[in-house]
């Protein structure tokens, strides 16, 4: 809807802050991740707010390579719910995918992105020792030693 324009994009967001809702009214599912932690850089405003600055390149200098845009993107869910809940429809999946593009390019990705982003992959390979696998995810060093090579988070 914005012509291919990012930067376009960003500007959608213009402050409402209906984001920054702490309790869902009605069957709006607006920004979980902001409910959670309760901070502005994980309201969708504050994710547009930051990648505006960046594009800017006046308050963040690094472009897409910002960790600190990385960081507050990490936590989106990607669930949309921005999309449909913001009156102005701020798509923040969309943005966070288009940033991890260019944020990655070149380089090698996280673990866990290839371990999750192909898990219909890697579950069609391991369907023939379905069984055996998940008796050796059962013993806890072989499943934390999955879950460290995976790059996923032990506590899941």
């Amino acid at each position: 809807q914005d012509g291919g324009d990012f930067a376009g994009a960003v500007r959608r967001c213009v402050g409402v802050a209906k984001c920054r809702t702490e309790q869902a009214s009605g069957p709006g599912v607006m920004c979980p991740s902001f409910r959670a932690t309760g901070e502005e850089a994980h309201s969708t405003r504050g994710r547009a707010r930051l990648l505006h600055e960046m594009l800017a390149g006046e308050v963040i200098t690094d472009g897409w390579r910002s960790t600190e845009v990385r960081d507050a993107l990490d936590l989106c869910l990607s669930c949309k719910g921005c999309r449909s809940d913001c009156p102005v429809g701020v798509d923040m999946a969309t943005y966070k995918a288009e940033f991890l593009h260019h944020h990655y390019r070149g380089r090698l990705r996280p673990a866990a992105h290839y371990a999750m982003g192909r898990l219909p992959q890697w579950l069609r390979l391991a369907r023939p020792f379905a069984r055996p696998l998940n008796s050796l995810a059962c013993v806890r060093p072989l499943a934390a030693l999955a879950k460290r090579l995976a790059g996923i988070e032990p506590e899941r």
